[in-house]
């Protein structure tokens, strides 16, 4: 019996494992996102072609949480920034910056918050995204960040990161699928804000 309950304590301790990195700023709490962009995903080298399927995975789960008025698409975001010169140049350098040096440039990101009537930014990044073979293991791989910015003073209210590893032998998973449990579980670990309502 004894034997019986510890396998059970670790089996649920193992299904609601934390994700790998998670960071909540200090005045999260206060902050109150009413309209999202989601700005296009930036995926690995090579792999573009399945940007769709990573934004999917990162917009349907934010969907879920309840927590916004209105979430802008990726794709709502890319018909702007087609027309618009000026806005595709702020968001690759607000990206770019956010990427190689870990900084907010709030006047970017209001710039980019008011050209969509929004008031927060979501940058998600997949940094893994495809399948490998390690001593004769087969296995597919999805790795995902997302930070939530308040545009009106770039400050990232919430940041996290998780991935996930499926092994195989015959059949390829769908990355899309993977995407989306890793999704989830990022979703899972967000501020406790008001739902909307």
């Amino acid at each position: 019996m004894k034997r019986f309950f510890l396998i059970f304590i670790l089996v649920f301790l193992t299904s609601c494992a934390s994700i790998e990195f998670n960071e909540i700023a200090n005045n999260a709490t206060l902050f109150r996102p009413k309209v999202v962009v989601l700005l296009p995903v930036r995926m690995p080298d090579g792999y573009e072609h399945d940007a769709a399927k990573a934004e999917k995975a990162v917009i349907d789960n934010a969907l879920k949480t309840q927590r916004f008025e209105k979430i802008l698409s990726p794709e709502q975001a890319r018909l702007q920034m087609a027309d618009n010169k000026e806005l595709q140049d702020s968001i690759i350098s607000f990206t770019t910056k956010l990427k190689t040096l870990g900084v907010t440039d709030k006047d970017l990101a209001q710039k980019i918050a008011d050209a969509y009537l929004a008031d927060t930014l979501i940058v998600a990044d997949v940094s893994r995204w495809g399948y490998s073979e390690i001593l004769g293991e087969k296995f597919a791989e999805v790795a995902i960040s997302i930070r939530l910015i308040d545009a009106s003073t770039g400050s990232v209210y919430w940041k996290a990161m998780h991935k996930e590893k499926e092994t195989y032998s015959l059949f390829r998973p769908d990355l899309g699928n993977i995407a989306n449990d890793v999704a989830k579980r990022i979703f899972k670990n967000m501020p406790k804000l008001p739902k909307v309502k």
